[in-house]
């Protein structure tokens, strides 16, 4: 009758840390809201502007994938030997199911500012203006702590660029008189 017993109360422990393994990451993201127990996580490299996925289930690291080839980085570091060691900053986290996104992050926009912001920033510039507004917008990043001002320094280049001023490292073109005929 004692053998019963026992078995009956290894079977329930079983039982029940069998549901515990595959339930409580499914439940996860109602526990332990934004952990990296069960999510994905997009964290961006301050000095460089490459990009980090990395996919965690059980608060171990299943995935991940680095964006190494971004115009962003390869003007800061165009032989790629240099690099400085990274800093890496959470942008964003998605839960296990994907429905929501996390909390405002203070880099929340600096993806955008380092990918399409960039480029529609950039695109009447040179590659060595391109290279000085890579720099400036890493220089914000890492002297503020936050993608703000840098989001206020392209937003500036874009009103800029709008209105027609010139743009830094292009060549001021000269108004040519209109012919009265």
């Amino acid at each position: 009758m004692r053998i019963s017993k026992v078995k009956r109360l290894v079977g329930v422990s079983v039982l029940g840390a069998i549901l515990l393994a595959v339930g409580l990451p499914e439940m996860a993201p109602y526990l332990f809201p934004w952990s990296r127990m069960n999510c994905l996580s997009v964290e961006i490299d301050l000095y460089s502007g490459r990009v980090r996925h990395t996919k965690y289930y059980w608060f171990f690291p299943l995935a991940q994938r680095i964006s190494e080839d971004r115009q962003f980085t390869r003007l800061l570091f165009p032989d790629r030997t240099r690099m400085p060691q990274p800093r890496w900053r959470d942008c964003v986290r998605f839960d296990s199911a994907h429905v929501d996104r996390s909390p405002e992050y203070p880099y929340a926009n600096a993806i955008w500012q380092s990918g399409k912001g960039f480029e529609m920033a950039s695109v009447r510039m040179n590659e060595v203006a391109q290279s000085a507004l890579a720099a400036e917008i890493v220089r914000l990043w890492t002297l503020s702590g936050r993608d703000a001002e840098a989001g206020q320094y392209l937003e500036k280049l874009f009103a800029a660029q709008v209105v027609g001023c010139p743009v830094p490292g292009e060549t001021p073109r000269m108004p040519v008189a209109q012919d009265a005929n």
